[in-house]
C-alpha cells in the first residue's frame, strides 16, 4: 500500500481476474440460493459453501493490487476518442468491484461461518486499499448486514461466538468509517445484551463487540454513553465487565483535554465496573488499554494493585516502572507544562527501575528492555 509496488502489477491480468472471480462468486451465490432448503433455510451440502469461500479468498488478494479508479467526470463531453477504450475498461472494472463488494456484504449473513469470515476479510481489505472509492454508505450497508447476521444467530450461542470472532475486523473498519454505523451497532448490541439476560455465552461476545466499536469510534461511544451505562445494572461476568470497562475507557479519545467534564465520569464508570476484580492478568490488560487511551490515573491505580500482588522481583520492578510512568503522564496530562518539575523525577525513577530489570533479565548480551529505556530517555 505504501511502497508503490502495487503500481507495477499487470493491469490486464488483475482486470481479467477481477471479472472472472466476480462472475464466479455471483454464480455460486445464485446457485446456493436456488438449492437452499425452503423449509429451514439451510443448505445441507458443504461443498458449494467451501467453493464459495475459496473464491472469495482468492478475490481478496486482488485488492492488494487494484489501483484506485479515477473519479468519473460527468461534465466531460466531446467526440475525442483518445482514451475511450481505457474508460470502458475502467467502467467495467468499477462495475465488477461493486458487484464483488455487494456479494461480500450479502455473504456476511451466510450460514456457513467460513464464508462469512472470508467475506469479512475481503471487505476489510477492499476498504483499506480503496479508501478513496468507498464511502460512508458502504459502511452503513456492511453494518446492516452484520446486524442481520447476528440476529439470525440469536438462538445458537456457539454460532454467535464464531460469527462475532470473524466479524470483529469488519465491524471495527465500518465503525471507523461511519459514526452513524457505529451508533447503530452500539444501540442494537445494548438491546441484545438486555434481552439475553444472564446468558454469559451470548453476553460476553456482544460486550466484546461493543468494546471493538468503542475503540474504533470513540465519538459514537461517547454519544451513546447513557445506553452503555445502563449495562452496569445487569449482572455480568469478569470477561464481560472487562470489555465494558474497556468501552468506557475508550470514550476518553472523544475528548482532547483530560479535565473536560465527561472524562472523570468515564473513569468513574470504568472503576465501578472493575471493582472486585482479583485476576492480575485481567488488571494488566486493562491497565495497558488505559495507557493507550490516555487514562493514566486509572492505569496507575491498576498497576498499584498488581505491584501489591507481585510474586517475583522482575514483576515488581516492571510494574513499579509502569506505575511511575503512569503517574508522570497523568501529571503532565492534567497540568501541562506546569507539571514538568513533578513529572521529571517520576520518569527518572521509572528509568532506574527499568535499568535494574534490564540487568536482571539480560541474556547473551541482548538488552531485553533497550527500547523502553531509550523511549524514557527521549521522553526526558
Amino acid at each position: 500500500r505504501y511502497n508503490g509496488s502495487r503500481h507495477y502489477a499487470d493491469e490486464v491480468f488483475t482486470r481479467k481476474a477481477l471479472v472472472s472471480l466476480s462472475d464466479a462468486i455471483r454464480g455460486q451465490l445464485d446457485s446456493l440460493v436456488k438449492t437452499t432448503d425452503d423449509k429451514n433455510g439451510k443448505n445441507h451440502s458443504i461443498g458449494p459453501s467451501r467453493r464459495l469461500a475459496s473464491l472469495i479468498y482468492a478475490a481478496t488478494t486482488l485488492f492488494f493490487f487494484l489501483l484506485p479508479l479515477p473519479v468519473e467526470d460527468e461534465k466531460e463531453t466531446g467526440d475525442d476518442s483518445d482514451g475511450a477504450e481505457e474508460k470502458i475498461k475502467q467502467a467495467q472494472e468499477r462495475q465488477k468491484r461493486d458487484q464483488l463488494m455487494a456479494c461480500a456484504v450479502q455473504c456476511l449473513q451466510h450460514p456457513d461461518s467460513i464464508v462469512a469470515h472470508e467475506s469479512a476479510s475481503l471487505l476489510v481489505t477492499a476498504l483499506a486499499y480503496g479508501s478513496e472509492t468507498y464511502t460512508e454508505e458502504h459502511a452503513l450497508q456492511i453494518c446492516s448486514s452484520v446486524l442481520m447476521a447476528i440476529q439470525k444467530c440469536q438462538t445458537d450461542s456457539d454460532s454467535m461466538i464464531q460469527l462475532i470472532k470473524g466479524m470483529e475486523p469488519i465491524v471495527a473498519t465500518s465503525a471507523r468509517m461511519s459514526k452513524e454505523a457505529a451508533s447503530s451497532l452500539l444501540a442494537y448490541l445494548v438491546s441484545e445484551i438486555k434481552n439475553a439476560g444472564k446468558d454469559a455465552k451470548i453476553v460476553d461476545p456482544l460486550l466484546r463487540l461493543i468494546s471493538v466499536v468503542a475503540i474504533a469510534q470513540p465519538q459514537a461511544a461517547s454519544t451513546e454513553i447513557t445506553k452503555l451505562q445502563s449495562l452496569c445494572e445487569i449482572e455480568i461476568g469478569t470477561t464481560g465487565r472487562t470489555h465494558l470497562a474497556a468501552a468506557f475507557l475508550s470514550c476518553r479519545w472523544a475528548h482532547f483535554y483530560a479535565k473536560e467534564k465527561m472524562v472523570p465520569k468515564y473513569l468513574s464508570m470504568a472503576s465501578d465496573v472493575v471493582t472486585g476484580l482479583s485476576d492480575s492478568w485481567v488488571k494488566y490488560k486493562l491497565a495497558k488499554h488505559a495507557l493507550i487511551t490516555s487514562n493514566f490515573s486509572f492505569a496507575k491505580d491498576l498497576c498499584g494493585d498488581i505491584i501489591a500482588a507481585s510474586s517475583t522481583e522482575e514483576s515488581y520492578l516492571w510494574f513499579s516502572a509502569l506505575s511511575k510512568v503512569c503517574e508522570a503522564e497523568d501529571t503532565l496530562s492534567g497540568s501541562g507544562a506546569c507539571g514538568i518539575p513533578a513529572a521529571t523525577p517520576l520518569l527518572h525513577s521509572a528509568l532506574t527501575y527499568l535499568k535494574s530489570l534490564s540487568s536482571l533479565k539480560r541474556k547473551e548480551s541482548i538488552d531485553m528492555f533497550g527500547f523502553q529505556i531509550e523511549f524514557l530517555n527521549l521522553r526526558l
